[in-house]
């Protein structure tokens, strides 16, 4: 669709024509807010809003714009929906996330903050116990290794890999999917109430989480998290 793109010009006179504000797709059941909200096209959230989108509409998974927006950190989605009365606590149909699931996954701290001051649950269960705090817990996924081919190392080619690095500005601190933004989501969702013996609500956590109390340096969030959870 073209919200789904982010035409925010050709999606603003579909609207002044008359289309249907909450038309979906027929494969996945999203509609234009879901698609605008994905990408982060605040405009169009507000516009789509203001023709009486409904902020609470569901896909055919289940998600709704907030868990999209939430899933991508764009935070100026996340306000407007939440403005827009969006359920705070809606999940989806497999795996039973909320809004705030879905931004502790991806480590989107500043969504998770504006969730909570809005009054989502920090403890809320998935369909397998997972609490948001749970999610950054668990280790991350292996990068899947490729065989390279023999070539001249980069020191040796003007402009290869080696001087590529060198100019390549650093990335660490960087708050978005990676470890210093899951370590900054866990201590905002501890100081939130979280509690860490709940991870699974009661359920027995998988092995990865288990690791936890051994100290496995496997583990996303070694060092202040770890300190917090029970032994």
């Amino acid at each position: 669709s073209a919200a789904r793109a982010g035409r925010r010009e050709i999606a603003a006179s579909l609207l002044g024509a008359g289309a249907l504000v909450d038309a979906s797709c027929a494969g996945d059941g999203r509609s234009a807010l879901h698609g605008a909200a994905h990408a982060g096209e605040t405009e169009l959230v507000s516009a789509l809003l203001a023709a009486g989108a409904n902020a609470g509409m569901r896909s055919s998974s289940g998600e709704t714009p907030l868990h999209l927006a939430c899933s991508r950190g764009r935070v100026g989605a996340v306000r407007l929906l939440i403005a827009a009365r969006a359920p705070l606590d809606a999940v989806d149909e497999s795996r039973r996330w909320t809004p705030l699931h879905a931004a502790a996954a991806s480590a989107r701290t500043e969504a998770a903050s504006l969730l909570l001051d809005a009054g989502a649950e920090v403890d809320a269960a998935a369909a397998d116990g997972a609490t948001p705090l749970a999610l950054l817990a668990r280790p991350p996924r292996p990068t899947p290794s490729r065989p390279r081919e023999a070539r001249p190392s980069g020191a040796e080619q003007p402009g290869g890999r080696a001087a590529r690095q060198q100019a390549r500005p650093s990335s660490a601190g960087g708050g978005g999917g990676g470890g210093g933004g899951g370590e900054a989501a866990a201590k905002l969702l501890l100081a939130r109430g979280a509690d860490p013996e709940r991870l699974y609500s009661g359920r027995a956590p998988p092995e990865a989480c288990e690791g936890r109390r051994r100290a496995d340096s496997s583990l996303t969030l070694p060092g202040p998290f770890l300190q917090a959870l029970p032994e």
